[in-house]
C-alpha cells in the first residue's frame, strides 16, 4: 500500500484510482503479490515502473494492462547522446529503463533528487517513449518505439497527440519508498 500512495501522491492521482490500476496489474499477473502482513510480496522496482505506466498514460482504469503490454515493452533505439541508462544493455524496454532508475533511486547510487535530473515522456496513441537524464554537463538521451513486428495500430483520422510527462521527483519518491 506504501507504494500505490507514494504513486498516488507523486503523480497528483487519487489513491483509489493507483488502487485499481494496481489491482488490474496483479490480475494480468504483471505485478508481485502475496497475502497480507508479513507474506505481502515485496513491490519489485518493475512492479513500480509498472504502476508508473499505467497510472501517467492510461486513458481510462480499465486500460491498465494494454497500456502496460504497449508502452513497457518499447524498446530503445539510442541512446542518441550522453552515457547509456544505468545497469542496462543497448536493447533494453521502456519498462526496464524506468526500473533501473527507480532502483538506483532505492540503492542510493542518486543520492538525492537534486543531483541528476531525468524527465519520462510517454506518447499517445502514436506509441513513443523517451527518457532524457542530466548527470553534471552530460547525460544520456534515449527514445523508444515498438519493436518490429510489436503489434501497434495507430488511428487513421484525427489530431489528437497526447504527451505525459514525469521527472525525477517521482523517480525519487518511489525509489524511496521501495527502500523504507
Amino acid at each position: 500500500m506504501q507504494l500505490i500512495e507514494a504513486v498516488a501522491d507523486a503523480l497528483g492521482v487519487d489513491v483509489a484510482t493507483v488502487v485499481t490500476h494496481d489491482r488490474n496489474l496483479v490480475a494480468a499477473g504483471m505485478r508481485s503479490k502475496g497475502g497480507r502482513g508479513k507474506s505481502a510480496a515485496k513491490m519489485t522496482a518493475i512492479d513500480a515502473a509498472n504502476l508508473l505506466i499505467a497510472v501517467a498514460s492510461s486513458e481510462q482504469v480499465r486500460g491498465s494492462v494494454e497500456t502496460v503490454k504497449n508502452f513497457g515493452n518499447l524498446v530503445a533505439i539510442g541512446p542518441r547522446s550522453g552515457v547509456p541508462l544505468p545497469k542496462l544493455s543497448a536493447h533494453h524496454t521502456f519498462s526496464d529503463a524506468l526500473a533501473g532508475i527507480i532502483e538506483a533511486f532505492r540503492d542510493g547510487d542518486f543520492r538525492r533528487a537534486g543531483e541528476i535530473y531525468w524527465d519520462v515522456e510517454m506518447h499517445r496513441p502514436i506509441l513513443e517513449a523517451k527518457i532524457s537524464g542530466q548527470i553534471g554537463e552530460t547525460g544520456p538521451e534515449v527514445e523508444y518505439r515498438p519493436a518490429a513486428g510489436q503489434a501497434h495500430d495507430p488511428p487513421s483520422s484525427g489530431d489528437l497527440r497526447v504527451i505525459v510527462r514525469f521527472s525525477s521527483v517521482t523517480l525519487w519518491q518511489v525509489g524511496e519508498t521501495l527502500r523504507g
